[in-house]
């Protein structure tokens, strides 16, 4: 017996509760709920949920742990005490199971937290429910904006109940009937006779499909409930038909956390596919998990994969399929691991269960696995389930997620459409000359993530995409191969330098490349374990790049991991438009003697139609600079001497990939160098010149042509590097040494893409 002072202090403390949030009793958080979601979303939604407004009121300090959750009960009930500022769009987005979480942490609660959940953590049924019309809730069926209670009348049923027994009581008199199957009681409100046939519906439909199905495949039954003061008269599963709750869900009995029985609650007008649902939860209950609760952190998400699983395995929808695996792909921002519990990622997560079963051809993978959660956590006992273990499948998985030719086996498997393009969303069309994009620096265990791009246009020519994922790239002074031709000056410009990241950095790591070219119906896929980088030549037809998916992927399974390679720039996709397939254009120089001297000789070499023509095509072309080497072109010879002596005399001949040329378009570079190009070329053609000195006699001369292409040594003697211009093209001249009155060379080569 309370005496008066004690039931006065109580009666304050209800009549703070029930007319302001609970701050004062921070609540010790048992367990990591999870959301059991009988429903799913349609798109993604931008209306934040109410469980979401309830997360950041918490986050800002707004509100207890113990007020967030006696708020979001009240989101599942649809009870009027919610504040309205957090009352979010709750359409698209069920949270079901916070109804397991109160129950756990029950005991922890305040007094006035336990009188204000009592009514909702037993069966609709008894006296004392949130049904009950002399229950202390808050629930108003016909106007449910209005609270129905006081709250005098909230603390005087708490005091009835004795918050901390949840032993049920008697069946509200004349106000349920129910109709038995072989497995379960379904029970409606004789207020709802329509009701009836919902229940003899969900009652065939457990008799017929769920129950003997899903038992079979688990080798396990839900838990009989006999032996619990709200068995409901009966020790089958008992399944209540409410229009008063806000979503369907499944709850357990005592002691409510494993090896548990327990009852479902169907939210009036949902289909069979939620009762299967909600079934297969109460066979997750029977088991003896090895780790906290069933729903507890280790387990929560794999209810809610498995269970949607069950779902769909039971009744097929290729398009309900494909929305809940919207939820799988999302935040691609930051990839969330597999386990992640955030009320809808663990509803996508179906979709590895999906992709195993296939896979492997055994739908008896999802009975194994909680058959392990027995005796290993969460992961591990997933992982034990799969031959070979996560590493052996999980990048597979995230290919086969993109579900396009030839990828496309969720399609042939069930019909399945989804893919993560239509999820995540396209980044905007690449067109523009230059572009620089930044990628994840690291991966969360068992998690996979997808950029994906487009391209249009002439002016995207060279496409880069540098693994730093995998590789250590850091920056250093650049340091080209001797190459003929090959030279740049020494002014701090720095590259890319790649190091393979040390095991303990990407251990089940892995990137994966899919992509079109133009004209192309299937994507195709290149594996980048062992490249450091892969680059795509737009110019070429068969390089002509469309679309590119890259897919990064970590198939460890330690929480704790975070796979990627650290110290550098991350991985990064370069777009530029220097020249990368063929130069096409002219070119001129002259050697000579000048004027004053008492014989003047000009040797002018003139070039038309010249094709520079790249060494390396894709997968090969390196880094950092694209080789060049003349293919055709028309070239002329003009040599003339005047003065003491004359000389006229002209050659010509075609350029050939035999000649002694060499062009080098560098890229991806951080300094003057970068764009820069060099090189040399020369025909080293010897000539025949008659010469006539008059008195002096005459001679055959036989010069040699010299260099008509020589950046390289102009680079040199000028100081300064020769660049691509705006638009790709190589348009320059120079002289042979500095101050000279005469350029000794000019040329303007620009890029060109085969027809």
């Amino acid at each position: 017996m309370l005496s008066r002072l004690s039931r006065l202090g109580l009666l304050i403390t209800l009549l703070i509760v029930t007319t302001s949030p609970i701050q004062g009793h921070p609540v010790l958080q048992t367990t990591d709920p999870t959301i059991f979601l009988p429903l799913i979303s349609t798109s993604s939604g931008v209306s934040l949920t109410s469980d979401q407004l309830i997360d950041a009121a918490l986050a800002r300090g707004e509100i207890s742990a113990e007020t967030a959750l006696v708020y979001r009960v009240y989101v599942v009930f649809g009870d009027s005490r919610l504040p309205v500022h957090l009352r979010g769009d709750d359409r698209t987005v069920v949270d079901g199971d916070i109804i397991k979480a109160a129950r756990t942490q029950y005991a922890s609660l305040s007094p006035a937290a336990q009188a204000i959940l009592a009514p909702y953590l037993i069966p609709p049924i008894y006296r004392g429910s949130w049904e009950d019309p002399a229950s202390a809730t808050g629930v108003d069926t016909a106007h449910p904006s209005t609270p129905l209670r006081s709250a005098q009348d909230d603390i005087s049923t708490a005091l009835r109940l004795s918050p901390k027994d949840l032993t049920c009581g008697e069946v509200t008199p004349d106000k349920w009937e129910y109709v038995d199957g072989a497995y379960a009681r379904v029970w409606w409100k004789q207020a709802r006779p329509g009701d009836r046939a919902a229940a003899e519906a969900y009652r065939d439909a457990i008799d017929a499909t769920i129950w003997p199905r899903l038992t079979q495949l688990m080798g396990q039954e839900p838990l009989s409930d006999a032996s619990s003061s709200c068995s409901g008269g009966a020790g089958s599963l008992d399944i209540y038909l409410s229009d008063t709750v806000a979503y369907s869900f499944e709850q357990s009995h005592d002691p409510g956390c494993k090896e548990t029985p327990g009852y479902i609650v169907m939210q009036v007008g949902d289909d069979n596919r939620i009762l299967a649902h909600e079934f297969m939860h109460a066979i997750q209950d029977a088991y003896d998990v090895h780790s906290g609760c069933v729903y507890g952190p280790e387990y929560a998400w794999l209810c809610e994969a498995t269970a949607t699983w069950a779902m769909l395995w039971l009744y097929p929808d290729s398009v309900l399929a494909g929305q809940y695996a919207e939820w799988f792909f999302q935040p691609n921002n930051s990839p969330p691991p597999l386990d992640l519990k955030d009320g809808t990622h663990e509803y996508g997560a179906y979709l590895f269960f999906y992709f195993l079963t296939h896979y492997f051809g055994n739908d008896g993978l999802i009975r194994t696995v909680w058959e392990n959660t027995e005796w290993d956590d969460g992961l591990p006992a997933v992982d034990h389930a799969i031959p070979g273990g996560f590493a052996g499948v999980w990048d597979t998985f995230a290919l086969y997620n993109w579900n396009q030719p030839p990828y496309d086996y969720y399609r042939r498997w069930g019909g399945i459409s989804l893919s993560p393009e239509t999820y995540l969303g396209r980044h905007p069309a690449i067109t523009g000359p230059w572009d620089d994009r930044q990628f994840i620096r690291s991966l969360s265990s068992v998690a996979v993530g997808y950029h994906h791009y487009t391209f249009a246009g002439e002016a995207p020519r060279l496409v880069t995409f540098f693994n730093g994922f995998l590789y250590r790239i850091t920056q250093e002074p650049l340091e080209l191969p001797p190459l003929p031709g090959l030279r740049t000056l020494d002014d701090g410009t720095l590259q890319r330098s790649f190091e393979r990241a040390p095991d303990a950095e990407i251990k089940g790591a892995r990137v994966q490349v899919l992509f079109k070219a133009e004209g192309d119906s299937q994507w195709t896929l290149k594996d980048m374990t062992e490249l450091s980088h892969l680059s795509w030549c737009r110019d070429a037809t068969s390089e002509r790049l469309q679309e590119l998916v890259i897919i990064f992927s970590n198939s460890e399974h330690d929480l704790t991991y975070q796979a990627g390679a650290t110290g550098g720039r991350g991985a990064e996709l370069l777009v530029d438009n220097v020249g990368c397939y063929r130069l096409t254009g002219s070119a001129r120089s002259l050697y000579g003697v000048s004027e004053g001297d008492p014989i003047s000789i000009e040797d002018l070499q003139e070039l038309s139609n010249v094709v520079w023509e790249r060494t390396e095509a894709f997968p090969d072309i390196p880094y950092p600079y694209i080789a060049f080497r003349t293919a055709s072109g028309n070239w002329t010879r003009t040599y003339t001497m005047s003065g003491l002596c004359s000389a006229h005399a002209t050659d010509s001949a075609s350029l050939s990939q035999a000649d002694a040329s060499s062009l080098y378009q560098l890229y991806g570079l951080e300094g003057g160098n970068n764009r820069a190009y060099t090189g040399e070329a020369n025909l080293a053609r010897i000539m025949s010149v008659p010469v006539d000195c008059g008195e002096y006699g005459s001679y055959v001369d036989h010069p040699p042509s010299f260099w008509w292409f020589m950046v390289d040594h102009l680079t040199l003697m000028n100081e300064h590097p020769y660049l691509a211009n705006a638009a790709g093209v190589l348009d320059g001249k120079g002289e042979h040494f500095p101050g000279e009155d005469l350029p000794l060379f000019t040329w303007n080569f620009a890029p060109q893409r085969q027809d």
